[in-house]
């Protein structure tokens, strides 16, 4: 099981598309998508919408993204894989300060700068940062499989910093 996040495409057509194609070449059985999308993402995302569990972003509320969407878009969405309890969402309405239901990982956009760390009570909380409009220098995105999350430069893929499980 291998799964693939990103967040904040802001309608860039071709960078969610080339990050599909890695989807794609490395075999990801699920695609998470934490917001920010754009309706002409939407599109191109729609041909995995099977694979998809995604969070409506601030900027998704007003448009077409969610009527254009083939797949759910809450404001927050959960996820149970490798025996833990997943979070998801934009983190424009809820982050790891004023969330106060249970969960094991957090995965969060909304600021468009990555981060990957374990809070004092041990949960993870993990920010894939942008593929498109990274604010940190670095467009990114994360892969999550049986040994942890690891956080990768979108340019070279090579991984930039990771938690295990």
């Amino acid at each position: 099981m291998k799964i693939l996040v990103i967040s904040d495409l802001h309608n860039d057509v071709v960078r969610t598309d080339e990050i599909l194609r890695y989807y794609v070449e490395n075999k990801f059985n699920d695609l998470f998508v934490l917001g920010d999308i754009g309706y002409l993402c939407v599109k191109s995302l729609n041909r995995f919408a099977s694979s998809i569990t995604a969070v409506l972003g601030n900027n998704d509320e007003y448009g077409p993204t969610v009527e254009s969407a083939d797949f759910p878009l809450p404001i927050v969405n959960y996820a149970y894989r490798f025996n833990k309890l997943f979070v998801l969402t934009h983190g424009h309405r809820y982050d790891e300060y004023n969330y106060s239901k249970p969960f094991d990982v957090m995965l969060l956009g909304h600021s468009h700068i990555k981060k990957i760390y374990r809070d004092y009570q041990g949960h993870i909380i993990a920010n894939p940062g942008s593929i498109t409009y990274p604010r940190d220098d670095t467009p990114s995105f994360m892969t999550i499989d049986e040994g942890g999350i690891k956080l990768h430069d979108f340019i070279t893929k090579k991984v930039l910093d990771k938690v295990i499980f």
